[in-house]
């Protein structure tokens, strides 16, 4: 029977995998006795393991007469994403509240990884951010707990310009003999 294997997410996981290995067998009856196999897999979610794969090997002769043995095959992920475009740095203005909702911007970095990956962001995509520089960092993880950030800076501003409301109306101050007068 084969021995425990560990080997990487791209890596396949049919029988014929030499490095997965096969069972060979010899009966003094049954000179190509039927060998099978059945598979359970675990998903681990651990910084190293992706998944777990129990395979259970079976001989069989022609009689009926059977062993089995478990063979224990480990996936891992050890390989970091790669990004290849980060979101530029951008500038948002600011709405009637003075504030913006920081827009979802996973879909914009292009990654790639030997299995499979997701984008995260921070700030969050939807909260609300008021006038000011940020550091976005963008996160991708792939399942076996790898991670690469790339960075990029969004400014919050107010680019308009205040109005005035409630102009006084011209006066008219009288003023003592010293040419003095008081502005009420």
């Amino acid at each position: 029977f084969p021995t425990n294997a560990i080997v990487d997410c791209s890596a396949s996981l049919d029988p014929s995998n030499p490095a997965l290995g096969m069972p060979t067998a010899q009966d003094s009856c049954d000179l190509s006795p039927a060998i099978t196999h059945v598979d359970v897999s675990v998903p681990v979610h651990s910084a190293e393991t992706n998944l777990v794969l129990t395979r259970t090997w079976t001989v069989t002769d022609a009689c009926g007469n059977h062993t089995s043995q478990d063979q224990t095959i480990t996936v891992e992920d050890t390989i970091p994403p790669m990004i290849t475009t980060c979101p530029s740095d951008r500038t948002l203005l600011v709405d009637g509240s003075c504030s913006v909702v920081m827009p979802d911007l996973t879909t914009e970095v292009l990654a790639s990884d030997n299995c499979s990956f997701t984008v995260t962001q921070d700030p969050p995509a939807g909260e609300t951010l008021g006038v000011a520089d940020y550091l976005v960092t963008m996160t991708v993880t792939d399942g076996g707990g790898n991670s690469v950030e790339c960075y990029l800076t969004l400014s919050v501003a107010d680019q308009v310009s205040p109005t005035i409301t409630g102009i006084p109306t011209n006066r008219t101050i009288a003023v003592d003999s010293g040419c003095q007068g008081t502005i009420p």
